[in-house]
C-alpha cells in the first residue's frame, strides 16, 4: 500500500468527523483552539522554499537529552545490559563497527520488551538508535565507506531476516546516502546534481521501509525515520501526522518521534510558535494522563536546545504545565542532565525560583553539552542564588515559578 493509500485510509477511519486541518487542532484544547486553527492552516498552506532539516542539529539535540555525561563509563558484556545513557551510546558505537548482530538484537529486544528507561527517563532503545545512527554519518565522496556500510547491513537482514531493527537500519542507511548529497547548508546552495541524488535516495529509503513495513514496523525507529523522511520530502501534512499517531498509539514510550514534528512545526522551517503549542498539545493526547506534562515539559525543552528560535519567547508556553512536568521528571529521574537542562530553561524564562529549584538540587561539574560554556553555568547560579539585582527590571517573558503545593 502507498504511503498516500494508507494515510488516506487512516483519515478515513480516524479523522472523519474532524474537518481540515485534520490532525492537530482536532484535540488543541478549547481556550488555545480558534487561534491555532488558523495559525496550523497557515502552516500547511505555506510552501517551505529554502527549507532544510538539519540531521546534525537534531541528532545532536537528542544526544544531549539521551546522555548523561556525568557517570561513570560502563563496559557491557554480552550477558549485561547497559543502563546509563553514557554507557548505552559506547555500546551502540561498538556494535555498529562490528557484525555482532546477535548482540545488537538481544540488546534491542530487551530494551523494547521491558520499556526500559535510561537514567533521565528516555527510552533506552531510542539512545542506542540515535548513537548508532550517528556513527553511519559518512563523508559523500566515501562510496566505497558507504558500499561496506551497505553490506553490513545486508549481512544484518541475510542473518535475521525477520529483525524488524535490521530493515529500518537499512532504510536509515539509505536516506542517510541521500543527506550526504544534500548537506548541511541551504537548499539554494545544494547544486542540481547532488539534489537529485538526494530526492532519489530518500525516496528510495522510503519505498523500502514501506515495503517492509509489516516487519518494520515493529520498531519504534521505523516511525522517527520515516516522519524524518517525509517532513524532509514535504509529505502532505495529513499523511505525516497519521503516520506520526499511528507510531505513537503503538509505542508512546518513545519519544524519538515526538521530536520530528516538533522540529518540522518551528519557526525555521515555515511554521510558528503557535503551531509548535498545538502540536505539543496533540502529542499529549498519545500518552497515558500521568505522562502528559512530562511530555510536554521534554518538547519544548528539546525545541529550545536545538539552538533555533527560542521557544522561550514566543509566548506560547504553558507554564504551569511545563513546571509539573519538570517537577514530575526530576521527582523520578533526579539525573544530572535533567536537572541541568530544566535549571537552564528556568535562567532562559528570567525566573531565578524556577532555575533555583533545579540548580540548588546539582552537584558535579556542568554538562557543556548542555550550557556551551562553563561561564552560561556559573552565570546561571549566581543568578539563581541571587545575584544581578537589576535583571529583576527586565520585562517578565514567563509567569512566576508556581512551587509544589
Amino acid at each position: 500500500m502507498s504511503t498516500k493509500a494508507w494515510a488516506k485510509r487512516r483519515m478515513g477511519e480516524d479523522y472523519r468527523r474532524v474537518g481540515d486541518p485534520p490532525v492537530i487542532s482536532a484535540l488543541v484544547s478549547s481556550q488555545h483552539q480558534a487561534g491555532l486553527v488558523s495559525a496550523i492552516r497557515a502552516v500547511t498552506a505555506r510552501r517551505f522554499q529554502g527549507r532544510i532539516m538539519l540531521m546534525r542539529n537534531m541528532i545532536a539535540a537528542v544526544l544531549l537529552f539521551v546522555s548523561g555525561l556525568q557517570f561513570p563509563l560502563a563496559c557491557a558484556s554480552p550477558n549485561r545490559f547497559p543502563h546509563q545513557a553514557d554507557a548505552i551510546i559506547l555500546e551502540a558505537q561498538r556494535l555498529a563497527a562490528t557484525d555482532d548482530f546477535a548482540s545488537i538484537e538481544r540488546l534491542v529486544k530487551h530494551y523494547n520488551a521491558r520499556q526500559q528507561m535510561n537514567e533521565n527517563g528516555l527510552s533506552s532503545v531510542g539512545t542506542f538508535y540515535t548513537a548508532m545512527s550517528g556513527s553511519f554519518e559518512i563523508d559523500v565522496a566515501d562510496t566505497e565507506a558507504w558500499n561496506r556500510r551497505f553490506a553490513w547491513a545486508d549481512r544484518w537482514i541475510a542473518a535475521y531476516p525477520k529483525s524488524p531493527t535490521a530493515r529500518v537500519m537499512r532504510g536509515r542507511i539509505e536516506f542517510l546516502r541521500g543527506a550526504s548529497y544534500r548537506g548541511s547548508g541551504w537548499a539554494r546552495d545544494v547544486t542540481p546534481e547532488n539534489n537529485a541524488s538526494y530526492q532519489r535516495y530518500a525516496s528510495q529509503a522510503a519505498d523500502y521501509l514501506l515495503e517492509h513495513r509489516a516487519i518494520a514496523s515493529k520498531d519504534p525507529y521505523f516511525y522517527t525515520t520515516l516522519l524524518i523522511i517525509g517532513f524532509r520530502m514535504d509529505w502532505p501534512e495529513f499523511e505525516l501526522m497519521a503516520l506520526f499517531d499511528e507510531g505513537a498509539e503503538r509505542y508512546p514510550y518513545y519519544f524519538g518521534q515526538f521530536t520530528v514534528p516538533m522540529m518540522y512545526y518551528a519557526p525555521r522551517w515555515g511554521g510558528s510558535f503557535e503551531a509548535m503549542e498545538a502540536f505539543a498539545r496533540h502529542a499529549m493526547t498519545r500518552v497515558p494522563p500521568p505522562d502528559r506534562a512530562a511530555l510536554y515539559a521534554r518538547l519544548y525543552t528539546y525545541a529550545q536546545f536545538l539552538g533555533w528560535e527560542s521557544p522561550l519567547t514566543g509566548g506560547q508556553i504553558d507554564w504551569a504545565l511545563f513546571d509539573e512536568g519538570t517537577r514530575n521528571i526530576v521527582a523520578q529521574y533526579p539525573s544530572p542532565g535533567n536537572l541541568q537542562a530544566y535549571a537552564s530553561m528556568g535562567c532562559g524564562s528570567q525566573d531565578r525560583a524556577r532555575a533555583a529549584a533545579f540548580i540548588q538540587q546539582f552537584r558535579g561539574e556542568p554538562d557543556l553539552q548542555i550550557w556551551g560554556d562553563a561561564q552560561k553555568f556559573e552565570f546561571c547560579s549566581a543568578y539563581a542564588k541571587g545575584a544581578f539585582p537589576f535583571l529583576d527590571n527586565r520585562p517578565r517573558i514567563s509567569p512566576p515559578w508556581n512551587p509544589p503545593k
